[in-house]
């Protein structure tokens, strides 16, 4: 089983955890200002794509085709609906919304709900904050094991940070993170497109 774990933890998986765009089935990309997140489907469109529907003059969301939420008031309501339905992103938003605000309560208690469903950035965001102790006594091994949890769904900023601790520890080599390395500018290379290198050049309001 432990051997089994290893395999997972050092294997380079075939995506990142944000995985394809709905609407062009390209691999988003990781910088997460090259991507946007509506409130109203709690669901992550490429940069792209959300620059052609503003393109468009469409004022609906490309993906659910429901209205931009007008105000920032209504997008909490917008993501209340989404938690009360049970979305793991919804859950995960109001943690990260949480930890911004230093509201640490809130941030380990949707974190941890959103980690439970899987969701890979809950449990990075997870081991930040039993690593830093905010919100709950400083654990190293609850941090890693959350760390190891994300670096194993593709997350490349765990997969590097386990990396460094690993090759802390001795448990990997300089020649293995090097090697991951590669395989994420190769993952990072996959993302570009056309529309999205036209995306980072336009000024659009997501």
């Amino acid at each position: 089983m432990a051997e089994l774990r290893e395999e997972l933890l050092f294997k380079q998986p075939e995506t990142s955890h944000l995985g394809d765009c709905p609407i062009c089935f390209l691999p988003l990309s990781l910088d997460e200002n090259k991507s946007s997140l509506s409130s109203c489907c709690c669901v992550l469109i490429c940069g792209g794509c959300a620059c052609a529907n503003q393109v468009s003059n469409e004022p609906l969301c490309p993906f659910c085709r429901e209205p931009y939420a007008a105000s920032r008031a209504e997008a909490d309501r917008n993501l209340l609906k989404r938690i009360e339905a049970g979305d793991r992103v919804a859950f995960r938003q109001k943690g990260c919304q949480g930890k911004e605000e230093h509201n640490y309560s809130v941030a380990v208690e949707y974190l941890t709900k959103a980690a439970n469903m899987d969701d890979v950035e809950a449990h990075n965001q997870l081991s930040q904050l039993y690593y830093n102790g905010e919100g709950v006594e400083r654990d190293m091994k609850k941090a890693v094991h959350h760390l190891e949890e994300a670096a194993i769904g593709g997350h490349p900023r765990a997969r590097f940070n386990l990396g460094v601790v690993s090759t802390r520890d001795g448990r990997l080599t300089k020649a293995e993170l090097a090697a991951a390395l590669r395989a994420h500018q190769a993952a990072v290379d996959s993302t570009k497109s056309p529309q999205r290198e036209a995306a980072a050049h336009a000024t659009v309001a997501f």
